[in-house]
């Protein structure tokens, strides 16, 4: 699996922008050990950062959203929660011993990610436009 930041995934804001390309790097990292082998062994570590990435970005997407009135915000903040609950699912699966995490976890991510910044950040990145942020 490739998995790298392309500027079609740019909602125009700098700082989101570079908040989605951290969390592409992150993935990088965990597809580069699942294809050395060495998946659980990373995976303490990439869910850390991707439970700290969500937190940061989410809160601060939100409050970005928030601070300039959105009107999809709510249904913003649902798509976040669900994205929070699947992270939490993924981390008691990991404590548990479940085999298997580091990959779904892996796809999930891409699969997330893709969806999340080309469908639905795009719906605020017009408006925040509009209204002079970059």
């Amino acid at each position: 699996m490739t998995i790298r930041w392309k500027s079609s995934y740019s909602v125009g804001v700098s700082v989101m922008d570079n908040e989605h390309r951290s969390l592409f790097n992150v993935m990088h990292e965990l597809d580069n050990a699942l294809a050395a082998g060495s998946g659980q062994l990373v995976i303490d570590t990439v869910l850390a950062k991707v439970t700290n990435w969500a937190e940061q970005h989410f809160t601060h997407e939100e409050e970005l959203m928030l601070e300039n009135g959105f009107p999809g915000y709510e249904a913003h903040r649902a798509e976040h929660d669900q994205a929070r609950r699947q992270l939490e699912t993924y981390e008691h699966d990991r404590k548990a011993g479940k085999q298997g995490v580091p990959v779904s976890l892996l796809l999930f991510l891409d699969s997330w990610l893709r969806q999340h910044i080309l469908k639905i950040d795009l719906q605020y990145a017009g408006y925040l436009n509009q209204r002079g942020i970059r």
